[in-house]
């Protein structure tokens, strides 16, 4: 089984469509991503203009097939909610 842990740079480059990132995660079977690195995006979410879509399409990504993070976003957006 291959498996890929995303770091926040990974992911931001997953987003703006970098080939090298989209063609590692096609050949994955699953992906991972830390609750430290949710917390990262949600805390830059919130500090930038996009916030609504950019948590969209972090739910996106993270509804995906290969996602194995669903858990960690529930944990990560109430922490936010409980500390914000």
């Amino acid at each position: 089984m291959n498996t890929l842990i995303l770091d926040t740079n990974a992911y931001n480059r997953y987003i703006a469509g970098e080939s090298a990132i989209l063609d590692a995660i096609r050949q994955t079977d699953i992906v991972f991503m830390s609750i430290f690195v949710l917390g990262e995006l949600l805390y830059g979410f919130k500090r930038g203009t996009r916030e609504r879509e950019n948590r969209l399409l972090l739910q996106k990504f993270l509804g995906g097939a290969k996602s194995n993070t669903q858990r960690s976003w529930q944990t990560a957006t109430l922490k936010q909610a409980v500390y914000n």
